[in-house]
């Protein structure tokens, strides 16, 4: 299995009763990346559980080489 910068594994991220992600799986390659989307579509959300700053309601997110 190849090592990535970032991987998502069926995360699961809801506001209240309102699912905002489902069993989502994102691997991300060291280098640049672009998050492209409608407004409103959890662009901001996805990157605040990147972070850390919200925790997914389930699955996980390894971020090797970070504390």
């Amino acid at each position: 299995m190849q090592s990535h910068a970032l991987r998502l594994e069926g995360v699961d991220f809801a506001f209240g009763r309102t699912p905002i992600f489902q069993n989502l799986d994102l691997s991300l390659e060291p280098g640049w990346t672009g998050l492209v989307g409608a407004n409103g579509c959890g662009k901001t959300t996805l990157l605040r559980l990147i972070h850390g700053t919200l925790e997914p309601d389930d699955g996980g997110i390894r971020r090797p080489g970070l504390v």
